[in-house]
């Protein structure tokens, strides 16, 4: 029987309940209505970011070097400001400039790291999509002008590193005159080496590159926000709803008393 009647007060508690806050509906609505508002303002006043990314991975190697390296010196190169401003004397054309991707600022006489948020290009890496060039701009132009920056880095890594395979091989050579008394490593590591040389004059570069993705939109998230505002100013709305029944049953059990 206490059971029962248990249930039986459980459900006229959730009968008031939803009483209460239909009783309230207005106050609810207004709870909802004006944090949705303020959040549209916000999201149109908003400066929109944009993310592209332009994905690479390692091609061709010669023995000496590992995929570690390449990608290490690759990204060196990527913010070297020498290498850029040499660069640009040749290409005063294209819009980015160093401080666009440099890592580094000068603030009140002190150089100190770039935050995340302030920079235009930024080097990932990641499990699933692996290494790549992240750029935030919704720019069309200025995501090309840094395909064709990675382009030329990449092209002077290919001749750095073509350079070092030559100079690797007039070692070999120089060491053992007579190249068929020497052992299978040897043989081994220059034929590679000689792959490497002839692969890259024909074309072969050190990293492949990808054209840059189509920019994505990744703030403001319109949708997103004002289905939270809304949820937040609803449940705030909720609990005042609530919260004054209580008080206001309160009050009349005391005039009553």
């Amino acid at each position: 029987m206490s059971d029962m009647q248990s249930l039986h007060d459980d459900e006229i508690d959730l009968f008031e309940l939803v009483e209460t806050l239909w009783n309230g509906k207005w106050l609810l609505a207004i709870f909802t209505t004006i944090p949705v508002l303020l959040s549209l303002v916000f999201v149109v006043f908003q400066t929109p970011v944009y993310e592209s990314k332009i994905i690479y991975n390692v091609d061709s190697l010669p023995p000496f070097y590992e995929g570690e390296k390449a990608s290490a010196d690759f990204q060196r190169m990527f913010f070297s400001k020498k290498v850029f401003e040499t660069w640009k004397k040749k290409n005063d054309n294209l819009s980015i400039i160093y401080t666009d991707l440099a890592r580094t600022e000068l603030v009140d006489g002190f150089i100190v790291s770039k935050d995340d948020d302030s920079r235009l290009a930024m080097l990932i890496s990641e499990k699933k999509l692996g290494t790549y060039i992240l750029v935030k701009t919704g720019s069309l132009n200025t995501l090309n002008d840094f395909y064709i920056y990675a382009a030329h880095i990449n092209d002077l890594l290919t001749s750095d590193y073509v350079m070092r395979a030559q100079d690797e091989l007039n070692i070999i050579e120089a060491r053992f005159e007579d190249i068929s008394n020497s052992s299978e490593t040897i043989i081994g590591n220059l034929l590679a080496i000689d792959r490497f040389i002839v692969a890259a004059n024909k074309g072969a570069q050190v990293l492949s590159l990808e054209r840059p993705t189509r920019p994505a939109k990744t703030s403001p998230k319109i949708a997103l926000t004002l289905v939270l505002s809304a949820l937040v100013g609803g449940m705030v709305g909720g609990v005042f709803v609530l919260g004054s029944n209580v008080i206001r049953k309160r009050k009349e059990l005391v005039s009553a008393g």
